[in-house]
């Protein structure tokens, strides 16, 4: 019965025969449930592909994940990216990893576009009136910027 504990459950007390473990062992034989199957067998599988600290990553052929946006900053721009070389989301959406939405750039240049989008951010939900888009254009067009960041766009 079910919800029964102790000595109301109606198997209190007894032991399982030889025989009948017997049975229930060659039951479960080669079933390992979801433990035994891992990647491509898994019923979870997704490809290699998923999302870790907001970014898609990917399986790699030597078991590691990299960074999508990475991989298709690279194949856009025909070479590995340098170490010093980050990629920033324009709209900052991490998952929107489309070429025309990634800009390559370096660690100083890269804080510095996210610092002023954050100050953009804050101006845009908590003033009146503000012209984001104008913003956005005097940032990639600033002096900390000219010819020394380029958009993927530009260079496919």
């Amino acid at each position: 019965m079910f919800g029964m504990t102790g000595e109301k459950n109606s198997f209190f007390g007894r032991k399982h025969s030889l025989e009948t473990k017997r049975k229930m062992s060659e039951a479960h034989i080669g079933n390992k449930g979801l433990s035994g199957r891992t990647g491509e067998e898994h019923p979870s599988w997704k490809g290699g592909r998923r999302v870790r600290g907001g970014y898609v990553v990917i399986l790699q052929e030597d078991g590691k994940y990299k960074g999508e946006h990475r991989i298709i900053a690279e194949e856009a721009i025909g070479r590995p990216l340098k170490v010093s070389e980050h990629i920033h989301h324009i709209n900052g959406d991490r998952l929107d990893n489309r070429p025309q939405n990634l800009l390559i750039c370096s660690r100083s240049q890269h804080m510095a576009l996210e610092r002023r989008m954050s100050d953009l951010y804050k101006k845009e939900h908590f003033t009146d009136a503000h012209n984001l888009k104008a913003d956005l254009e005097r940032v990639v067009d600033g002096p900390v910027f000219k010819r020394s960041v380029f958009s993927l766009q530009e260079c496919s």
